[in-house]
C-alpha cells in the first residue's frame, strides 16, 4: 500500500511561504513520513509546471487533482460554466501529472 497526503489539509492550517501555499514544506513533511503521493486540491495559485517540478524534486507523485465547481443544475446551459471549469481542471491534472481528478460539487435542494 502506498500513502498519499492532501494539500487541502495543509492549506487549511495556513502553510504559507512568501504569501503562497508552501508546497515545498508539505513535500518535506511527506518525505519525512515516507509518503509517495499527493492529492493536489486546487492549484493554490501556483503554476501547474511549478507544482509538477516541486513534486518531482521530492520524488512525490500527483495521485489526484481535486477542485470544486457547480455541476448541479438540471439545465445544460446552467452547467456550462461548471463544465468549462472541469475542462480546465483536466488540463491542470495533465500538467501536474495527476492520473485522476475529483470534482467536488455543492449540494442543492
Amino acid at each position: 500500500m502506498k500513502l498519499s497526503i492532501m494539500s487541502y489539509t495543509f492549506s487549511r492550517q495556513g502553510w504559507k511561504k512568501n504569501g503562497k501555499f508552501d508546497l515545498e514544506g508539505m513535500c518535506r513533511v511527506a518525505r519525512e513520513l515516507k509518503i509517495d503521493g499527493a492529492d493536489i486540491v486546487t492549484a493554490h495559485d501556483l503554476p501547474p509546471a511549478e507544482i509538477r517540478r516541486v513534486l518531482s524534486d521530492f520524488g512525490i507523485s500527483a495521485v489526484c487533482y481535486t477542485f470544486g465547481t457547480d455541476l448541479n443544475a438540471a439545465i445544460a446551459a446552467e452547467r456550462s460554466a461548471g463544465v468549462d471549469k472541469v475542462k480546465e481542471g483536466v488540463d491542470i491534472a495533465v500538467a501536474i501529472g495527476a492520473p485522476l481528478i475529483m470534482v467536488v460539487t455543492p449540494g442543492k435542494q
